[in-house]
C-alpha cells in the first residue's frame, strides 16, 4: 500500500495537475483553518489508489508519515486529519470544484486519444453511460465515460426517490453539454428506464444519439419495439429480410462465449406531439451461453437508437458496453472504497465524497495503463534484443562453419 500513493503522486501532478486542482477547492469552515480543504481533496483522491474502504480508515492514513510525505508535508505526524473532519469539509463543500477537477481529467484524455472505444467491427465511439444507483443511504445518478480500460466519472446529481432517477440524470447531461460543448460524446447508453420521448429528445438536442438497451421480459409498449417486433416475425429467409429492409447478423462472441443472433431495421418514425418525429434504429438480439454461469440459458433485449448508422454487430457491442458502469464503476469503487456500502447520514457530504473519489480512480486507472504501456514496450524491447542476438549467433555458426569447411 505504502508505495502506491507516492508512484501516483508524480504521475498526478505531471499529467492532471493535482496541487492545482487541490488549490481551486474550497468548502464552508473558512480560511482559519489548519488542515486546508485542498489537503483533504488530494488525501481522498488517493483513497482509491490505496484501497481503504472506510473514513475511519483513511483517518490513520493520514496521520501516518507517509501520507505527510505525500500530501507536501515533510514526515510531519500528529496532524489532526480526522473521519470526523474529513466529513464535516464534505458536507460544506463547494462542489463546482470538484466538478472542475473531474472535467479536466475529462479533458486531458480525450486530448490523448484516451476516451474512445472500439466496436468489434472496428469502428471507435466516444461512449458515455448514465445510470442511477443506490450509493450508501442516498440516490444518485452518475454520468461517466468510457475509453479502453478507462471508466471515468464525470459528475454525479442526487435525488430523493428511485422515481426520481431521470430528473437527476437529464440534469448532469445538460450540465455537462453547458460546461463541455454538445456533443460531448457521440452516444450515450441507458437502461429501459430511458426509452422515452424525452431523453431522445435530449441526445438530439445535445448532439450525442441516445442507446437504450430494454430486457424483453413482459410487453414492451414502446410503439417503435411493437411495430419492428410484428415487422421481424415476417422473418423466415434471406430472401424476406432484403425484401423487408431488415438486416440480420449471427456469430459467436469468443471473449464472453456467447452465440448470438441481430435483426434490426433503420429509419422507423416514432410520432411526437406537434408533429415532431424521431426517427430510430431498432435492433432484436437472441443470445445463448455457451459457458459459464448462465451456460445453456438464453437472454433476448432490444436495444434502439437515433443513430442510423450503426451495424447490427455493433448495436450489440452497444448493448453490452452499457453494464461498464455498473461493473467498472460502481462495483469496483465500492470494492476499492466502499461507496456502495458505507452508510453516511449528510447526504451532500456523500456526494462530495463520490466526486472526490471519481476523480482518484480515474487517475488510478490512467496511471495503471500508462504503466502497462511501458512494461509492454520494455517487454517487447528485451524480444528484440533476444531477437538480434539469436539472429547474431546463427551468423557466427554460420561464418564458422564456411571457414571450416
Amino acid at each position: 500500500m505504502k508505495m502506491k500513493a507516492i508512484a501516483l503522486k508524480q504521475y498526478a501532478e505531471e499529467k492532471f495537475k493535482l496541487s492545482h486542482y487541490a488549490s481551486r477547492q474550497r468548502d464552508g469552515r473558512g480560511e482559519e483553518v489548519e488542515v486546508k480543504t485542498g489537503v483533504i481533496f488530494e488525501g481522498i483522491a488517493y483513497q482509491p489508489t490505496l484501497g481503504i474502504r472506510s473514513m475511519l480508515g483513511m483517518d490513520h492514513w493520514m496521520r501516518t508519515a507517509e501520507a505527510h510525505t505525500v500530501l507536501g508535508r515533510g514526515g510531519k505526524t500528529g496532524l489532526a486529519m480526522s473521519d470526523t473532519l474529513m466529513l464535516e469539509a464534505a458536507g460544506t463543500w463547494e462542489m463546482e470544484g470538484l466538478r472542475e477537477a473531474n472535467r479536466n481529467v475529462y479533458q486531458v484524455l480525450r486530448r490523448d486519444g484516451g476516451l474512445t472505444v472500439s466496436l468489434s467491427s472496428g469502428k471507435e465511439a466516444r461512449l458515455g453511460v448514465v445510470d442511477g444507483s443506490w450509493m450508501g443511504g442516498h440516490w444518485m445518478s452518475a454520468f461517466v465515460c468510457l475509453g479502453e480500460g478507462l471508466t471515468v466519472g464525470i459528475d454525479i446529481e442526487g435525488y430523493r426517490t428511485r422515481g426520481n432517477e431521470l430528473a437527476a440524470s437529464r440534469t448532469i447531461l445538460t450540465r455537462t453539454a453547458a460546461l463541455l460543448g454538445k456533443g460531448f460524446v457521440s452516444h450515450v447508453l441507458a437502461d429501459a428506464l430511458y426509452g422515452n420521448r424525452e431523453d431522445f429528445k435530449l441526445g438530439m438536442e445535445l448532439e450525442y444519439h441516445l442507446v437504450v438497451k430494454m430486457e424483453e421480459e413482459g410487453e414492451n409498449t414502446m410503439g417503435p419495439i411493437v411495430w419492428a417486433k410484428e415487422l421481424f416475425s415476417g422473418v423466415k429467409r434471406a430472401s424476406d429480410a432484403k425484401e423487408l429492409g431488415v438486416e440480420c447478423a449471427e456469430g459467436t462472441d469468443a471473449v464472453r462465449n456467447i452465440r448470438y443472433e441481430v435483426m434490426i431495421v433503420k429509419g422507423v418514425e416514432w410520432n411526437v406531439e406537434k408533429g415532431e418525429v424521431i426517427c430510430l434504429t431498432v435492433a432484436y438480439v437472441v443470445e445463448e451461453h455457451l459457458k459459464g454461469k448462465y451456460a445453456g440459458q438464453t437472454f433476448k433485449y432490444w436495444v434502439v437508437t437515433t443513430d442510423q448508422s450503426l451495424t447490427a454487430v455493433e448495436m450489440r457491442d452497444l448493448g453490452h458496453t452499457r453494464w461498464r458502469i455498473e461493473n467498472n464503476l460502481f462495483k469496483e469503487l465500492n470494492e476499492l472504497v466502499g461507496s456502495k456500502r458505507a452508510y453516511i447520514k449528510d447526504e451532500k457530504a456523500k456526494q462530495a465524497l463520490m466526486l472526490m473519489w471519481f476523480f482518484g480512480w480515474s487517475l488510478w486507472q490512467s496511471y495503471l495503463l500508462a504503466m502497462k504501456k511501458v512494461i509492454d514496450r520494455l517487454s517487447e524491447g528485451v524480444k528484440r534484443t533476444k531477437s538480434w542476438y539469436r539472429r547474431l549467433f546463427s551468423i557466427g555458426k554460420l561464418r564458422i562453419a564456411i571457414d571450416t569447411a
